[in-house]
């Protein structure tokens, strides 16, 4: 399985609008990941406590801040919790006036061991 088929899932599960019953997500080694899979992800696994990408050697910054991302419809979603935060809560320059919208998740682990593309900026997410 790489990323497309984990997208697929998404779609699929979106489309039944319910929720994807999973807890533990453990995609070592995972290929093709990318913003929009890891958007649909965060969106219809919201009891998700324990997420491994290790070994994801093409996973990038931006893929995990898809996957806490919160735009205007989830904010107006009940079943979605979305926070404010500032620039500097969000990892961004401080003297940036902006505020950015971000996704409450369940998870405890996050595991992102050995994913050589990411960077410090990352922990922001």
């Amino acid at each position: 399985m790489n990323g497309e088929g984990i997208q697929i899932l998404a779609v699929t599960v979106l489309a039944r609008m319910e929720p994807l019953r999973v807890t533990k997500l453990r995609l070592s080694g995972l290929r093709r990941v990318t913003d929009e899979m890891m958007e649909l992800l965060g969106k219809t696994a919201p009891d998700l406590e324990v997420l491994d990408f290790s070994y994801a050697l093409d996973l990038y910054n931006s893929v995990v801040a898809a996957f806490v991302s919160c735009t205007e419809d989830n904010r107006n979603a009940a079943q979605i919790l979305c926070v404010q935060l500032n620039a500097r809560e969000a990892g961004r320059d401080s003297a940036d006036q902006s505020r950015y919208w971000r996704r409450v998740t369940r998870l405890r682990q996050f595991s992102l061991s050995s994913c050589i593309m990411l960077t410090d900026h990352v922990c922001s997410s």
